[in-house]
């Protein structure tokens, strides 16, 4: 189907999703419904509207907002929380950034943060505005969960991806249309790249965690089964950092729970940052041996491709920071220092950033090569975020991030909250595996709805504790 038509089905789905909610649970059930049900929508299918693109989530975020202020503007209003704070200084930081390098005020500045960064916090915090919402819509979070999972498996074993045949063909952007490791597709399900598409997983996690988490301190092994889908999910992306991104999420879920388990994770972060202080070069030794696999890989994937669809495509070009793609992403900040150091308090601006290679001065003469692994593509999104916003932008982010866990940390310490369990695993993935890559709304918007649900669970630790108590099924 045509994009335009895609997007009317999409936002019909959604829409769906909030009238039977409502009609079963009320209007909190099918606001949260509906948000969660544009998780599943393709991102590639949007609208533009004053030059800005908008999707299925930001439309349904939108929506969400307009009808809590029309039907009483007063439920804007809420206790506030420590991270309500940090995505202000979040967004100030962005409107200053871009209006300091473009020299103007430019309400489209205003807009765009809002949109990037308020409006995913803001679903968060409106869509689940009770303990008991978030309980509530757990089984559409679950169902949404699986499909995407599944989805995933599917087109890895397939080549087909379930998304393009419902909604057309993603559209090519940096990543071509099949790629191949070791066989099989990696897989993209519902966004614009493969990685993106496994931490999109990783995020989902809370959901599975929520049926798999231990009842009344006690393992089970057939629980612990559901954790199987997200497992198999960031192996079929073929990416390391997708699959660190997924231990992680789920042992730091586990070690809330568990005392040993927090002391092993707690010892092995302790052992890994000094390994990386004291015995850097060995590091680099050993993951440079993983670039004859990498550049075997991508030859190997070039061939299928030109296999499946010939064309004039040259093979991978080898010249690199190093021969993978880890090392190359290990060179990336010294690689950028200077132009971090030019770009002062607040950053280049959202322009500068937009399109690879960056236009900021001092640009590494790596990063003008397109060819296979570049520095002109900055995969780790605390860098990019620098240099998009200066240090001033960074500290608000990771600011924001660590009063987002520090509230769930809570939650869960005074109630055992499952969901907030959950949730404070795939925070702490993601923000290990942004190492690796930056972040688009594909999975960016989920990461930042679940910043906004912390702050509503922490301000409800209280009134809501009876619909936060383990359960015990």
């Amino acid at each position: 189907m045509d994009p335009l038509t895609g997007f009317l089905v999409a936002l019909a789905v959604c829409g769906a999703g909030f009238v039977l909610g409502t009609a079963r649970g009320g209007l909190g059930h099918g606001v949260g419904t509906a948000v969660i049900l544009s998780w599943l929508m393709p991102v590639w299918i949007k609208i533009d509207i004053a030059g800005l693109p908008y999707d299925v989530k930001i439309i349904v975020a939108l929506a969400v907002l307009i009808v809590f202020t029309l039907r009483d503007p007063r439920q804007l209003l809420v206790a506030p929380a420590w991270s309500d704070l940090a995505i202000i200084g979040l967004f100030t930081a962005h409107v200053l950034s871009d209006c300091t390098a473009t020299g103007q005020i430019d309400w489209r500045h205003f807009f765009r943060a809002y949109g990037e960064w308020g409006l995913p916090y803001a679903a968060g915090r409106y869509a689940i505005r009770r303990a008991e919402d978030l309980r509530e819509v757990a089984p559409i979070g679950l169902v949404v969960t699986l499909i995407i999972c599944g989805g995933m498996l599917f087109e890895s074993f397939t080549s087909i991806n379930p998304w393009e045949v419902v909604f057309g063909e993603r559209p090519v952007d940096g990543s071509p249309r099949h790629l191949m490791r070791f066989g099989f597709q990696r897989a993209f399900g519902p966004t614009m790249q493969t990685i993106f598409c496994g931490m999109l997983a990783v995020l989902l996690t809370p959901w599975l965690w929520s049926m798999a988490a231990p009842r009344q301190e006690r393992f089970d092994a057939k629980r612990l089964a559901w954790l199987v889908p997200g497992l198999l999910a960031s192996i079929s992306t073929f990416s390391r950092g997708v699959q660190l991104s997924w231990v992680v999420a789920t042992t730091a879920s586990l070690s809330l729970r568990n005392l040993w388990v927090r002391r092993i994770a707690i010892a092995g972060a302790a052992a890994v940052l000094l390994i990386g202080l004291f015995a850097s070069n060995q590091i680099i030794k050993v993951v440079d041996r993983w670039g004859d696999q990498d550049q075997q890989q991508r030859l190997d994937e070039w061939k299928a491709r030109q296999n499946k669809q010939p064309s004039d495509q040259p093979p991978p070009d080898q010249r690199t920071f190093g021969r993978s793609s880890a090392l190359n992403r290990l060179a990336l900040v010294p690689a950028y220092a200077k132009s971090v150091q030019a770009g002062g308090l607040t950053g280049f601006g959202t322009a500068a950033v937009t399109d690879f290679p960056p236009r900021v001065p001092h640009l590494p003469e790596q990063a003008l090569k397109r060819g296979g692994q570049s520095a002109g593509f900055i995969d780790n999104f605390y860098l990019l975020l620098t240099l998009r916003f200066g240090p001033l932008g960074l500290a608000m982010f990771l600011i924001l991030a660590t009063l987002s866990l520090v509230q769930l940390a809570i939650v869960v310490r005074e109630t055992q909250f499952e969901l907030a369990e959950g949730a404070f695993g795939a925070v702490v993935g993601t923000l290990v595996g942004l190492l690796t890559v930056w972040m688009p709304y594909d999975f960016g918007f989920v990461l930042l709805w679940w910043f906004g649900t912390s702050a509503t669970l922490f301000t409800a630790r209280h009134s809501d504790r009876e619909w936060m108590a383990p359960m015990t099924r």
